[in-house]
């Protein structure tokens, strides 16, 4: 994928709002694994995780990911609404009653 390809494939998994959450499962991710409990804790929320090591471009859109402003070059990355959260712990501070209203916001 060249630099745009990335950026529409990242701009196309957050396109339908709600709670998307990019996480790695090559090599195994702990809080990657944290934010998959969490999604499955709370399914009322309708989230939605994209697994990179899936996409054969891992590292690209680590990297897109990690540029974006307010990010980190760290997994998972979350967002609600297209809205950059940031990585599990933000996730965790926000709960699950956070995260609703956030994407109740639209």
């Amino acid at each position: 994928m060249n630099p745009k390809e990335i950026q529409e494939f990242v701009e196309n998994n957050l396109k339908d709002n709600g709670l998307v959450v990019f996480i790695r499962t090559s090599p195994p991710c702990y809080f990657c694994q944290q934010a998959l409990r969490f999604l499955q804790k709370y399914p009322e929320l309708h989230g939605k995780s994209i697994d990179l090591s899936e996409t054969g471009e891992q590292q690209a859109i680590i990297s897109y990911l990690g540029s974006l402003p307010g990010s980190a070059p760290t997994f998972p990355r979350v967002f609600a609404n297209k809205e950059l959260i940031g990585g599990y712990s933000d996730l965790e501070a926000l709960g699950a009653s956070g995260v609703k209203a956030m994407i109740q916001q639209v």
